[in-house]
């Protein structure tokens, strides 16, 4: 993790970039501000993101709020990044943020690198709440995560013609009423449940 160094210097650069409970962030420099973004799996942003009568409660709560939203971000050399996942940031770029160049900035928060850090972790909570609150009502994705710590173990989408697909994480097997749906120990992987 490198430390958050305001400049006039617009240069991108990624300050932090890992996991947390199976999400992947970046935690980002733009020289004048720094900026967030956490990458959710496609099919999962799908149902959280796409539906139009969430109520603003389900919405993330973030500094600034979600202003961001797309399939890829910006590396630091300006190419697209994807990952295969939808990306959700947001900047520290508003009223009361130090932004360089701005008369009053003396006056206003730096953000620190760990600090930001901590945002993702809300982030990322929220989205697991808010994918558990839709798994609840019927959705055609769901997500399945370790009791102790919310990590993501398993991930599966109902199709159309009713097949489940899933991914799951080496060494995990999930059971539904009994029946072992899925079982990796070597490696992960795609399967097929018919």
């Amino acid at each position: 993790m490198k430390e958050m160094v305001y400049s006039n210097d617009k240069k991108r650069e990624w300050l932090d970039h890992d996991e947390y409970k199976g999400y992947e962030y970046i935690i980002m420099s733009l020289g004048t501000h720094p900026t967030a973004y956490v990458g959710i799996p496609e099919a999962e942003a799908k149902v959280i993101f796409k539906e139009e009568d969430l109520e603003e409660s389900d919405r993330i709560n973030v500094h600034g709020g979600i202003t961001y939203e797309n399939s890829f971000i910006r590396d630091e050399n300006g190419n697209k990044y994807s990952n295969g996942k939808w990306w959700v940031g947001w900047d520290y770029a508003h009223l009361y943020d130090y932004i360089v160049g701005n008369d009053y900035g003396q006056y206003r928060k730096k953000w620190t690198t760990e600090e930001i850090l901590e945002e993702v972790k809300s982030v990322v909570n929220q989205i697991i709440e808010m994918g558990k609150k839709m798994n609840n009502i019927g959705m055609k994705y769901i997500t399945v995560y370790r009791d102790d710590d919310d990590t993501i173990i398993a991930q599966f989408e109902k199709k159309d013609d009713g097949k489940i697909i899933g991914i799951t994480s080496v060494g995990y097997k999930v059971i539904v009423d009994g029946e072992e749906l899925l079982s990796m120990n070597d490696k992960e992987k795609e399967n097929g449940i018919d």
